[in-house]
């Protein structure tokens, strides 16, 4: 065993490999039209936001969000037990002044995670 190349793996390191929030903007592939809600916000949440919030979604789509140098985002994604208990598998955690937006979303048969929930807290 002399080890080489593994025929059987699938790829060294997906995120390498595959731009997964498809934030990666080339000639081949532009960036989306900032000024429509993303595909994985429901028209139903992206109705009930404010303004500012919507100013800073359409900011980031295309472009990804940047932590921090502390690495403590205004922007958290978690996946939790007690969320797949209400039938939500992920919680996008918006951090705020005058307090934090929770937005809930399920995870789709092809991967997308659909967030249809909004609660201000």
């Amino acid at each position: 065993m002399l080890g080489g190349f593994n025929l059987y793996q699938y790829a060294p390191n997906g995120l390498t490999w595959i731009d997964p929030w498809g934030w990666s903007c080339n000639k081949k592939s532009p960036a989306k039209n900032v000024n429509k809600p993303s595909s994985w916000i429901s028209r139903k949440i992206w109705n009930k936001l404010d303004p500012s919030l919507k100013k800073k979604f359409q900011s980031a789509q295309g472009k990804g969000i940047i932590p921090p140098k502390d690495n403590q985002g205004i922007i958290k994604l978690q996946t939790t037990e007690p969320l797949a208990k209400s039938g939500y598998s992920h919680k996008l955690k918006i951090l705020g002044k005058g307090g934090d937006i929770r937005i809930y979303g399920k995870q789709q048969s092809n991967g997308h995670i659909i967030f249809d929930k909004l609660e201000g807290h």
